[in-house]
């Protein structure tokens, strides 16, 4: 038996004392690592209580009916989906807004935006089956512009709706979505909604990584702080995948004409709403509304990267905190396990250090809230969670897109996406 701390220090023994001194300082370090790790686990799940306070799901607004004391009625919506070479997913996301049980006015503009594939073809389909479907094709972008914000103004010329719904042809609505995400507007007396949906995760790389990526995102941008109603105390944010404007609010701020170089059109157009002082609102809206984002892990990695540059305003100690963040996140899983099988292996030795089951209980109510947590918050995004297994290898691959991120901005390599390359300059390091 390995004799206690103060027994080597008595006896002179060099290797006793070396590996009780070791003993000591691991059981500390898991004590603290662990104790690190349930208080990340506590404070993310404030912040998503506070995010489910500030702003219900979805489905409240299917309680919103017409009438009440103005008399109101259901107001007329006009979806814009612009669409390049979608012809994986179009016909699908068209038949899905269709199917919508909206009881209002509803008209649909797809916006085919250069297409060389069959989603012109598969479009036309879907619109001779409904007469409240046009398609408006588009044979060239002009210099400047980003496509997709091209055609959403494209389309946004040809709308007569009282409100605007911008969506993408990845995007899978459910019969309730529109009348759902109208009553909810409506009934928060909102100027602009935006939803998160639950995304698809098909792929390896989407069930691994997609989580983590989206879980970082809504750490820049949690929803309680994108709902407030004091515009200086608001982080605004919006999702591109779905945003519902009222008409004067949309012209308002410039419509996308005013956003045509834009990097992330939505986060521009929540800043500028934000700054005009219109109303916003931020929610999760679960199975009624599903997205598949990228196709590849290559497309994947880019995108994500331009929504991170950007989403931290191009800061590099922030990407570069963020980073480290997911790499020790990466490891509380092992430190957690570590503390309880410490707690077992050198409880009967009497080292000087906390009593061993003190260490054992941080480590397992550490790994009970990361579990925990981690479910609450994988349901939400309509991630299966059987993915979380996965979640420290997610961390480790969002890190490395990160630092990735740092390096173009130190090396001024500029942003390509969709066909066009931004310039961008970091903030400077302090």
């Amino acid at each position: 038996m390995i004799s206690s701390l103060p027994s080597g220090v008595l006896t002179g023994s060099h290797v006793n004392f070396s590996i009780d001194t070791i003993i000591i300082i691991v059981g500390w370090l898991l004590l603290v690592g662990s104790g690190g790790f349930i208080a990340f686990w506590v404070a993310a799940l404030v912040v998503l209580r506070a995010g489910q306070k500030a702003a219900p799901e979805l489905g409240v607004g299917l309680a919103w009916k017409p009438g009440g004391e103005n008399g109101e009625d259901w107001p007329s919506v006009s979806v814009v989906v612009p669409a390049h070479n979608e012809e994986g997913m179009i016909a699908e996301a068209l038949a899905s807004i269709s199917g919508s049980d909206y009881a209002g006015k509803l008209e649909i503009i797809v916006v085919a935006d250069r297409c060389d594939d069959r989603t012109v073809e598969l479009a036309e389909v879907c619109a001779a089956a409904d007469d409240r479907m046009q398609i408006v094709e588009v044979t060239e972008c002009p210099e400047g512009w980003s496509g997709k914000c091209h055609s959403c103004w494209q389309g946004a010329k040809r709308a007569t709706g009282d409100l605007l719904l911008f969506t993408d042809a990845d995007t899978v609505f459910a019969p309730e979505l529109v009348r759902a995400g109208v009553g909810y507007l409506k009934n928060r007396q909102l100027d602009f909604l935006s939803i998160l949906g639950s995304l698809r995760f098909l792929k390896r790389f989407e069930k691994i990584t997609q989580p983590v990526a989206t879980l970082v995102l809504m750490r820049f941008y949690p929803i309680h702080k994108a709902n407030r109603l004091e515009k200086e105390k608001r982080r605004p944010f919006a999702n591109g995948q779905f945003m519902l404007f009222t008409a004067e609010a949309y012209e308002t701020v410039g419509t996308h004409e005013q956003l045509k170089d834009a990097i992330l059109e939505d986060l521009r157009f929540a800043r500028r709403l934000s700054n005009h002082g219109f109303r916003l609102g931020l929610t999760t809206a679960r199975d009624l509304f599903t997205v598949r984002m990228y196709d590849s892990e290559e497309d994947f990695r880019r995108g994500w990267k331009r929504i991170l540059i950007e989403g931290t305003n191009r800061n590099i100690p922030r990407l570069r905190a963020t980073a480290w963040r997911l790499r020790m996140l990466a490891s509380g899983h092992l430190i957690a396990l570590s503390a309880c099988v410490f707690s077992v292996s050198f409880g009967s030795q009497g080292y000087w250090m906390p009593h061993p089951l003190l260490i054992g209980a941080v480590g397992l109510i550490a790994q009970i809230l990361n579990v925990g947590v981690l479910a609450m918050l994988y349901r939400l995004q309509g991630a299966p969670l059987r993915c979380m297994v996965y979640y420290p290898f997610g961390c480790l691959r969002v890190a490395s897109i990160l630092m990735e991120a740092i390096g173009d901005l130190k090396e001024n390599r500029g942003i390509e996406w969709a066909q066009l390359r931004y310039e961008v300059d970091a903030q400077d390091e302090k």
